[in-house]
């Protein structure tokens, strides 16, 4: 990575969809951006990506799953004390079918025709990921459709954090509003993107991403305990009306809290001394753990929340008196939160803006002014900029509705990144027979229907 200009901080990437783009047929502008990029800093920050060159134990690729698969879980009480202990079962299901999709991917990038396509190709095994092979299934159209649904769901999954993070700085410093905060971190998570010891930067953001989790989880549930012997448990165990609207959010927002897993095919083929069983039990705990972990704090916000919680859950604490909920540890759960919470946002960032910049470049190639601009990198800053400002302008628009963000999100855009583009995988790959095709078809079907019946009735919950 070059770091002659803070501009070019994360351009290293560019490397990335130059050798994607060999692979379709006609070749791809977007490249294998979105998932790979996104691979790369979970790794472990910028240097994740060399990393991955030269192979990680099953111990990283654990850590690494579980690192993608545990949610921030923005709204997760808000899922529990809504739909009540139906959100229990909505959780299972969707973690069971998320989890053999990506079996599926697993079993389709292991495939001898993808192994000899990707040879062939010159793309290594660690650039082998959902655009890999919508190029092989459906070429320059089926990678763009690819790499345009990730980065929207990264573009909604940043909105949705900046709203937090607003809400979280609002709760420390009151003087200023809301969209004043989000203005500021949008800005910030920019300057972070455009530093260029980005590397050094990312890499400890994961650290302190980590680390919040458990520690932003542990000051939540230890919350739930200091106002017993108070507890709501039992009358947040039943749903709530309006149940439609309710209930499909709820399902939206536990398949988004596992929006994440297209970020591990890359992974796959990269873990040393590993047999696919292995990898697949890496997986499988991981999925059992950010299942608990939801568990844990959808829980405790129906211990917390008398009635149903707000849609970013840190703002039920404000309701208790500091006899109850002392000041201090108040401020202690919402800097957890909020450091947690803006360290994942340049992950989000550098997705979205290296597909999106693939896709411009390719278009403006095909003007006669536009190799000529490309040469200098002012269009790249002013792109970059753009997206920061669309994303706080969604984030200042949306700021109430965050819980529905993350339903759409997760009905509309997750639904094809987990389930829809597997099943296609699987399908044109694998080409089963018999029950194993019915199957695949009727989840293709069950994926359609959940990705137009839940994302109407999530726009309606934002109106009720």
């Amino acid at each position: 990575m070059s770091h002659s200009s803070p501009s070019r901080a994360i351009d290293s990437s560019d490397a990335v969809v130059d050798k994607a783009d060999v692979v379709s047929e006609p070749s791809s502008p977007t490249g294998s951006v979105a998932t790979t990029a996104a691979s790369s800093v979970i790794a472990g920050g910028g240097g994740g990506y060399n990393a991955m060159e030269k192979g990680i134990g099953l111990g990283s690729f654990f850590m690494t799953a579980l690192n993608a698969m545990i949610t921030i879980g923005l709204s997760v009480p808000f899922m529990f004390t809504t739909a009540g202990w139906l959100s229990i079962l909505f959780q299972i299901i969707a973690a069971s079918a998320i989890f053999l999709c990506v079996l599926l991917v697993r079993a389709c990038l292991d495939d001898p025709k993808i192994k000899k396509y990707g040879e062939e190709h010159h793309v290594p095994v660690f650039e082998r990921e959902y655009a890999f092979l919508a190029g092989y299934c459906g070429g320059k159209a089926g990678r763009a459709a690819v790499t345009t649904v990730v980065s929207l769901e990264f573009f909604f999954t940043l909105a949705a954090n900046i709203i937090a993070i607003g809400t979280c700085a609002n709760m420390l410093v009151k003087e200023l509003s809301i969209e004043v905060w989000i203005i500021i971190f949008a800005a910030l998570s920019l300057s972070f993107v455009l530093l260029p010891w980005f590397n050094e930067i990312s890499h400890v953001m994961g650290i302190v991403g980590a680390f919040g989790a458990v520690l932003g989880a542990a000051l939540w549930v230890a919350s739930s305990i200091m106002i017993l012997p108070d507890t709501n448990i039992e009358a947040n165990l039943v749903p709530k009306a309006p149940y439609p609207s309710n209930l499909i959010t709820a399902l939206g927002i536990a398949v988004f809290s596992s929006g994440a897993a297209p970020s591990l095919p890359p992974f796959y083929g990269v873990v040393k001394n590993a047999s696919p069983k292995k990898i697949d039990l890496c997986i499988l705990l991981a999925q059992i753990v950010s299942v608990l972990y939801v568990f844990m704090l959808g829980i405790a916000g129906m211990q917390i929340c008398d009635g149903s919680c707000e849609q970013f859950y840190l703002v039920d604490l404000l309701d208790y008196p500091s006899s109850v909920i002392p000041s201090w540890f108040m401020y202690w759960i919402v800097i957890v939160q909020l450091i947690r919470i803006f360290a994942m946002s340049p992950v989000l960032l550098v997705p979205i803006m290296v597909s999106t910049e693939g896709m411009i470049s390719s278009a403006m190639q095909r003007f006669s002014w536009g190799p000529g601009m490309l040469k200098h990198n002012a269009w790249r800053f002013t792109w970059r900029v753009v997206i920061v400002a669309a994303i706080a302008v969604i984030s200042i628009a949306a700021q109430a509705e965050i819980a529905y963000i993350q339903a759409i999100a997760g009905t509309l855009l997750c639904s094809c990144d987990l389930f829809l583009f597997p099943l296609w995988f699987y399908l044109t790959i694998e080409q089963p027979k018999g029950y194993k095709r019915m199957l695949s078809w009727i989840g293709v079907v069950l994926a359609v229907a959940f990705a137009i019946v839940g994302t109407v009735f999530s726009v309606m919950g934002m109106f009720v």
